[in-house]
This record gives structure tokens, C-alpha cells and sequence, in this order.
């Protein structure tokens, strides 16, 4: 999956749904968030068993693909903050 899309977005973006995810679950799988890119969209989900938030946004997508990033507590926007200050 290789997608590029504007990083204030994708920061607010996982600012958001990192509140939804469980930071200590059964199902490894509820403590990430869900990154899939096709067609020039880029959707982020996240749920915890008991509510679900998803974002959309708009994404140049080189190649198409899903991923789920599971890290606890705040390190998803720390990766994501990472990401942006190498980007700029």
C-alpha cells in the first residue's frame, strides 16, 4: 500500500480515532487502526467493541491495500507525528 495524503489531515485523522481505540483487548486486532487506501480515498476506522469511528479523506494511492497499525495508548499519533516531521 503506498498512498500520500496531506499529513495535518492524517494527524487530525488519527487524533480522532485513537480515542475509540482499546488499549487492552482480547482481539489484538481492536487496538490499531484500520488504513485502507483504493482510488484516491483513504479510510481510517477504529472500533472497540462497543462504538466505531471512521474517516475518510482524500489520498493519492499508488497502490491499493488495508493495514492495521496496532500500538497502545498515544504511540499511533506519535508514529504519525514521526512521520510528518521527517516528511517536512
Amino acid at each position: 500500500m503506498i498512498f500520500s495524503v496531506e499529513r495535518a489531515k492524517l494527524l487530525e485523522a488519527v487524533s480522532r480515532l485513537q480515542r475509540v481505540v482499546s488499549s487492552k483487548s482480547s482481539m489484538p486486532v481492536l487496538e490499531g487502526i484500520l488504513l485502507s487506501a483504493e482510488k484516491g480515498l483513504l479510510t481510517l476506522s477504529s472500533y472497540n467493541l462497543e462504538m466505531g469511528m471512521k474517516k475518510e479523506m482524500y489520498a493519492s494511492c499508488e497502490e491499493e491495500g488495508d493495514i492495521v497499525i496496532t500500538m497502545g495508548g498515544g504511540d499511533i499519533y506519535k508514529a504519525a507525528y514521526i512521520v510528518k516531521e521527517k516528511l517536512s
